[in-house]
């Protein structure tokens, strides 16, 4: 039996990207299918001009309810993420990066992945130019993060960029993790399983929240190869070479930490912790600098020290 969806709520976190949440804005616009709800988490050094927020209702429509919360207190992804949650009245809440631009059928495969499965809880679109998509990156990274650890979405990815946009079928496909910048929820799941704002996820906070959800609600996971985005990783606001590595491995020690369960997630921990190292070293020769070798150090230390 079909659910109805009586409303979509699109959340947008963003700091300091004008030009990127603009071209993200105005792909949203488009949708065949616009959102009742968007919100706007502000988190920039300075806020966003009324003449731009006057255009983003344009773009968006008269019947879209259109929310810009400016916060410079918000202190990063997560917080963001539940302050737009808190102000969301849609039946279904989609989280959006602020630098991607959706195709226009992104919101309709959405909805019709929901409406279509009524024990979904949670869905994903597919990056269509994601960088790392290379079959030696799936290869290395499947053979690194196992266990807890192990994380689908590469290979969903690569192999999705690699059809033709009139060759994907909606099928859908479970995935143990969704990629939280381009993540649909029942707004049911916030009700249960509420946000970690105390240990400073950022990198891995989708796949901390995804396996918390299907710990309480069972299997109930997807990523519909018909929604599709582009993801255009804006430089600005991102971590440095170094602090990138310090953040990663800090937050697997402390991912490690919440969710080990038996000896084998701590086989796993040092597994991944060597395939970082690897990683690390390379970028290291390769760009010749210390800086993400020393990041790995320093999250190694603060990893191990945090409880």
């Amino acid at each position: 039996m079909l659910k109805q969806i009586k409303s979509i709520t699109v959340v947008v976190p963003t700091k300091d990207r004008k030009d990127d949440l603009r071209k993200a804005i105005n792909s949203i616009g488009t949708q065949l299918r616009k959102p009742d709800q968007f919100i706007v988490v502000d988190q920039s050094s300075e806020p966003i001009h009324e003449n731009d927020l006057f255009m983003f209702q344009n773009l968006l429509g008269k019947e879209c309810e259109f929310h810009y919360i400016y916060n410079t207190s918000v202190a990063g992804l997560v917080e963001a993420k539940h302050f737009g949650v808190l102000h969301s009245t849609g039946d279904i809440v989609c989280f959006l990066e602020d630098d991607i631009v959706l195709e226009p059928e992104y919101l309709s495969h959405i909805e019709a992945s929901f409406l279509a499965d009524p024990g979904m809880r949670g869905i994903s679109g597919v990056v269509t130019n994601t960088p790392r998509s290379s079959r030696a990156y799936v290869v290395f990274h499947e053979l690194f993060h196992r266990g807890i650890f192990a994380d689908p979405r590469p290979r969903v990815y690569a192999d999705c960029a690699l059809r033709n946009t009139d060759s994907v079928q909606s099928i859908l496909i479970r995935s143990a993790a969704l990629s939280g910048g381009l993540s649909a929820w029942r707004k049911e799941v916030f009700e249960r399983v509420p946000f970690d704002l105390a240990r400073g996820f950022h990198m891995i906070e989708d796949i901390d929240f995804s396996i918390r959800v299907q710990r309480e609600f069972g299997p109930c996971l997807y990523i519909n190869p018909s929604a599709r985005l582009a993801h255009n990783f804006a430089l600005a606001g991102r971590d440095s070479f170094g602090r990138r590595e310090s953040r990663k491995v800090r937050e697997f020690i402390t991912f490690y930490k919440k969710h080990r369960r038996d000896s084998w997630d701590t086989f796993w921990l040092a597994w991944l912790l060597l395939g970082i190292a690897l990683a690390t070293c390379a970028s290291s020769i390769r760009y010749s600098t210390l800086k993400p070798l020393l990041g790995l150090f320093e999250g190694l230390v603060v990893g191990l020290r945090m409880k």
